[in-house]
């Protein structure tokens, strides 16, 4: 391509550079839109794979961390609609929010939220507490 573009170059008009030159660029931004293509169909399948609460960890584990750690807030138990907090919401409901999943759950439960001071829920307790929640989606 290059050889091609100096031989242009040096017996032609600047036209026909100019040609070469744009054919050149709407080839890169072909490949640039096929690329991103690719990408978004990637990215649309890995977010289609539905979340089951086996993927995660151990249900009866989270449920018993929940019991210990977040029920001070929470309301943890399938059938508790009230938190003993009043801002914090009950895990049933949680289950049951748009967009919620593994991922998404995991994202939170790593970050650090003013709501929760010095809560990060990391390895395993954190994906046995995601498939405790994912499973109250069931018991509704």
């Amino acid at each position: 391509m290059l050889n091609s573009l100096i031989a242009l170059v040096s017996g032609a008009a600047c036209a026909d550079v100019l040609v070469v030159c744009r054919a050149s660029a709407d080839h890169r931004v072909g490949t640039m839109l096929a690329n991103l293509a690719a990408a978004v169909i990637f990215v649309l399948v890995l977010c289609s794979v539905p979340a089951t609460s086996a993927e995660f960890g151990d249900v009866q584990r989270g449920r018993a961390y929940a019991e210990r750690i977040c029920a001070q807030c929470h309301a943890v138990a399938p059938s508790d609609t009230t938190s003993p907090r009043p801002e914090a919401t009950p895990f049933s409901v949680v289950s049951q929010l748009a967009g919620i999943n593994d991922r998404a759950l995991s994202v939170f439960l790593q970050t650090p939220h003013a709501e929760m001071p010095n809560l990060v829920v990391t390895g395993q307790d954190r994906d046995d507490l995601i498939a405790y929640i994912i499973s109250l989606r069931n018991m509704q």
